[in-house]
């Protein structure tokens, strides 16, 4: 049979040949599914199944079975050998594999999720630990900082006790300087009584001697 031209003259017969043969294609499956309902149990059992159409099939209630002919002509010989093994089988094994198909699903969506819980376990554990190392960091930091604002404090202190000293040291330089001002006034005071004093003395020489 011609797989290409299957989706524009579908028929049941060719469903059924298409719902034997192990490598049907997925869009051909879900053709079936829409225009066979009574097929759709066997659809379910494919294995190139996919798990939209799986859901696709579920939610859409119970499909009607296909009557089997075991003696059909259309009917693949397995099927032949076993009738209750297609459509014709009953609804809670149809619905038991479906269940078997959802939870292996869930199984497998389950331990995606765990994993990913603990990738993110492990990324919070991560950061927390790079939360630490960075307040630790931080610690250190301002520890520094406080030292040095420490020793800014006690340089400003010298700074300050030694402005307060040349301070001091300014007030005695001009009390010396008026000191040595009035000093200087004495001592030429006294040059001149000295230089007056020798004047009289010679002229009193002069006058004894004459």
């Amino acid at each position: 049979m011609n797989r290409e031209s299957a989706p524009a003259r579908l028929t049941l017969d060719a469903a059924r040949e298409l719902l034997a043969a192990p490598k049907t294609a997925a869009a051909e499956l879900a053709e079936i599914a829409a225009k066979f309902p009574q097929l759709r149990g066997r659809v379910a059992e494919h294995a190139n199944i996919t798990p939209m159409l799986a859901d696709w099939i579920a939610r859409n209630s119970a499909p009607p079975r296909e009557a089997h002919d075991p003696a059909s002509p259309h009917a693949h010989p397995a099927r032949r050998a076993a009738p209750h093994a297609d459509g014709g089988a009953s609804l809670s094994e149809w619905e038991r594999r479906l269940a078997a198909k959802e939870a292996e699903r869930l199984r497998r969506a389950r331990l995606e999720a765990e994993e990913e819980l603990r990738d993110v376990v492990r990324d919070k554990a991560r950061v927390e630990s790079e939360v630490e190392i960075a307040r630790q960091n931080l610690a250190r930091a301002k520890a520094a900082l406080d030292s040095e604002q420490t020793r800014i404090r006690e340089a400003e202190a010298r700074i300050s006790e030694q402005i307060a000293a040349r301070a001091e040291l300014d007030d005695v330089v001009k009390i010396l300087r008026t000191n040595i001002g009035d000093l200087e006034y004495v001592v030429e005071q006294e040059s001149l009584a000295y230089a007056q004093a020798e004047t009289r003395l010679a002229q009193v020489k002069r006058e004894h001697d004459s």
